[in-house]
């Protein structure tokens, strides 16, 4: 009897869920003479059948270097202080 680890099965079902994507493509996208909306709704059957729920939602996260967000503190200070079109009498 031989043990599948955890890790060597997602890595299968990531194959089969790839290949059945592409199968999906080939049959259905818009360049090959398919509709958008159908091979929409395939890809979206093949992930909520290979996951059992929805796509995670992912999250992008950027953030400026420290020289990037020195620089825009100080040019927005400088606009603060320095950019007064007017004068007092």
């Amino acid at each position: 009897m031989t043990h599948t680890p955890p890790a060597a099965q997602h890595v299968a079902n990531d194959r089969d869920r790839r290949s059945a994507r592409r199968a999906a493509a080939r049959a259905h996208h818009p360049d090959r003479g398919g509709s958008a909306a159908d091979l929409i709704a395939a890809l979206a059957e093949i992930d909520r059948q290979a996951d059992g729920a929805p796509p995670l939602e992912v999250v992008l996260i950027i953030r400026r270097s420290r020289r990037a967000r020195l620089h825009r503190w100080l040019y927005q200070w400088r606009r603060r202080h320095t950019s007064r079109r007017y004068f007092t009498l």
